[in-house]
This record gives structure tokens, sequence and C-alpha cells, in this order.
């Protein structure tokens, strides 16, 4: 909705709910003759505003947060419009994290041993959510209530939302403002920033979505503005995630490529660098070479043995040796390497700080399902399809579903699979293909 729509709806919220502009405007530390000029008309609302309210009256929820959020880039100016384009990037974040948060690991996937047989309980009780997947640019970090969490809805129904398709609908608001030139200058570069970031959200969405050939467009588009306006923070993190993604992809050299590209080409924070030679050992490994992978896996965890540093990007919060144990562990599962490659991901799973999977680690924990199978590991196996069957509404990511339905799929065609087995993979499969909005 535009600015006239928005504030409309503002004051019928505020009459069905008998309060006062001035109570609203006290609430939230706003002159009451400056609110009452927006709501009448008079004067265009700010960015922070439209956000206060929204948060305040919630006004917007009949309409997806993503589309919500769209509103305020379209209304800012000057020195707002750098804000209004990182508060749309938060926006999308927090929901992305909402669909990426998984529920707490079965036991096999934390410690070899015999798994519970039987058939899996869906009736799972209450079970903790995880802390955020991705990292929210820049400054925007305060952990709040996600939208997905407020509406009480599974991630896997909120799956059914464009937020791939939002995120890359709110940057061409954004790139067709800059092309136009309809932005104050003064404030030029700090836009270009705030427009890279929010491609960047895009450009990850797409690709968890697997919208691949999208992804890399608005990975390049990012990438091009992080350089125009020399932000190097959000340039480095669009770098990795380009990497990333060429390893998906099965372009391995290239992400090689890529990471070596940054290692060699300028001085980095330990962390960083850690982040970079874990691209670097998954396209070494990609390539054939894993006693390079190895040595590369190996050195950056090292490099996380030095703490973190005042020079760290915000977005380099994630490295841990958890997660660079769960990208050794799927490099040896994309090489067969079926039973080196259990110990890691077990690791990556079951983390130091307690028994929950963080955000995209359920790809881990489709990965080692694979492990299992291919080892014959029944009992593990089975336990850890039923921990995922009774989570499977809080998989919001396509590659994780892809790689569930890759592992299911090659398990029921092998002859050996044991019957039970087959039967919760059958299971686990129902679940992921049934109809997110049954109740």
């Amino acid at each position: 909705m535009d600015s006239g729509e928005f504030c409309q709806r503002v004051r019928e919220v505020l009459h069905e709910r008998g309060m006062s502009v001035r109570a609203a405007a006290r609430t939230l530390n706003y002159d009451p003759a400056y609110l009452s000029r927006v709501l009448s008309g008079k004067q265009r609302p700010s960015a922070q505003l439209i956000a206060g309210l929204d948060e305040l009256l919630q006004v917007d929820r009949e309409s997806s947060a993503p589309d919500a959020s769209v509103s305020l880039i379209r209304v800012a100016n000057g020195e707002e419009y750098a804000h209004a384009i990182r508060e749309t990037s938060r926006r999308l974040v927090i929901l992305d994290n909402d669909l990426g948060r998984v529920s707490k690991v079965a036991p096999s996937a934390r410690r070899a041993g015999p798994a519970a047989s039987g058939a899996c309980d869906r009736k799972a009780e209450g079970r903790p959510r995880s802390g955020p997947t991705r990292t929210i640019p820049t400054t925007q970090r305060a952990r709040v209530p996600g939208v997905a969490g407020q509406a009480g809805l599974s991630k896997r129904a909120l799956g059914g939302l464009p937020i791939a398709d939002a995120a890359t609908r709110a940057f061409r608001t954004v790139y067709r403002r800059l092309g136009s030139g309809n932005y104050d200058r003064k404030y030029e570069r700090d836009i270009q920033s705030a427009a890279a970031e929010l491609a960047e959200v895009a450009g990850w969405t797409l690709y968890d979505a697997e919208k691949h050939d999208a992804a890399r467009r608005l990975n390049q588009e990012a990438l091009f503005l992080a350089q125009l306006s020399g932000d190097r923070s959000i340039e480095l993190l669009i770098l990795q995630n380009m990497a990333m993604h060429s390893g998906w992809l099965g372009r391995h050299r290239e992400e090689l490529a890529i990471a070596r590209s940054v290692i060699e080409g300028s001085r980095l924070s330990p962390r960083v660098e850690a982040i970079f030679r874990v691209r670097e050992a998954k396209g070494l490994a990609g390539a054939g070479d894993h006693t390079g992978a190895a040595r590369s896996f190996d050195h950056a965890r090292s490099l996380l043995g030095d703490g973190v540093h005042d020079g760290d990007p915000s977005w380099s919060w994630w490295i841990s040796a958890n997660e660079i144990d769960g990208h050794h562990g799927s490099a040896l599962q994309e090489a067969c390497q079926f039973g080196d490659g259990i110990q890691f991901l077990q690791r990556a799973l079951w983390q130091t700080s307690g028994a929950r999977w963080v955000g995209y680690r359920s790809i881990s924990a489709a990965r080692l399902l694979d492990c299992f199978l291919s080892v014959n590991a029944w009992r593990d196996a089975e336990e850890l399809a039923c921990s995922i069957v009774a989570s499977v509404d809080d998989i919001g990511s396509a590659r994780t579903v892809t790689l569930l339905r890759t592992a299911i799929r090659r398990a029921q065609m092998a002859d050996k699979t044991p019957s039970g087995v087959r039967d919760v993979l059958e299971h686990l499969g129902s679940a992921m293909a049934s109809d997110p909005f049954t109740l």
C-alpha cells in the first residue's frame, strides 16, 4: 500500500481501538501536531514513523510482511531513503530467519549408538527454537520477534509466501529509482550501500529457493553496488555468497577462484579469512583435491582461535567450529566418503552450546541422513528420519528439501534398505509433501 492508503488505514485502526492521535503520538514519542498533519495528508510520513505505526498498530498484517515493508522505500526521501532500504532488508531477513529455524536434534545425530525403534511420534512436544540463521545487514541487529512466530504459523506454511519474490520486487523498486536519479545525491554512497545489502538479501533468498539464474543476477548487482559505494564489508559478504552458490551449482573451480581472489587480494581479519578458507576447502574438495581441502578446513579452524576482533564485520558472527565441521562433512558426503563425513556432520549438529540446530544446519541433518543410509546405519538413520519428521514444519529451505528427497529416493531404490526404514522414509516424504495449511 502507498503512504496515503497506509495513513487511511492508521486512522481506521485508531478509531476502531478508541485511541486518539495524541495517545499514539505520545506512545511513539512524536509531536502530536506532526502526526496529525501526516494522518490528514498534509505532510509525508517519514520511514521511521511508518515503521513505528506499523509496529504499534500492526496495520499491515493482512498483507505479507515483506510486502508491508516495501512501502517504506516508496515514500522515503533524502537522508531517510537509505534507512528505509535497510529497514526493508531487516524485515525480509527476520522472516527468512523464521523460515530457516529448525528444532531439537535427535540423539543419533549427536553421537553414535543404538537408536530408538518403532514408528515416529508425530505429536512431538513443543520444541525450542534456535537463534537467527542469517545476519541482519549492518547495524540492524536487534533481536526482535519473528513475523512467523507472531502469527503462529508453521514455517513450511510460510514457505508459500514469496519471500524471494518480495525481496526481488523491493530491490527492483530501488534499482529503478537509482537508475532515474530520483534521490538526494548528497547521500548517494549510503543509498548505494543500502541497495547492495538489499540485493544481497534478495540473492540469498533466491539461492535458497533454488532460483539460481535470478540469484546470480542479483548477486552481480549487489557486488556492483557494493563496489560503487566503497562498502568493503558488504562486498565481502556478497563474494562469500557467490562462492557458496557456485559450489552448490557444481562450479567448484569458480568457488575456488572467488575464495582465493579474496584471500590473496587484501588483508582480512582472522574470522573473515576463516570463512573464505572454508570456501577454498569446498572448492578444492569439489575439484578432487581432498588432501588440500582437509588442510584448508584445518587452517580455517586454527584462525578461529584468535577470537573476535573489533575489525570483524558484524555479519561474520556465524562462523564457528561447528559450522566448519558442517561444511567439512558436506564436502565428504558430496564426495561419497559417507563414513568419514558422519563424525563431522554429527559435531555440526551437536553444538557446544547445547542441543539445538541453528538455522540451515537442517542441511547438515539431510546430509547426515544420506550418510547413515549409505553406510547401512539403519537404526541411526531411522531415528534421525523420525526427528526430521517431527520438525518438518520448521524446514523452510528448498535446498534442504532437495537433499532430503534425494536421500529418500536413493534409499528407496536400494534393495538392501530394511522395510522399517522404508516406512519411516515414506512417512518423511509424505510429511514434506503434505498440505502445510491443514490444521
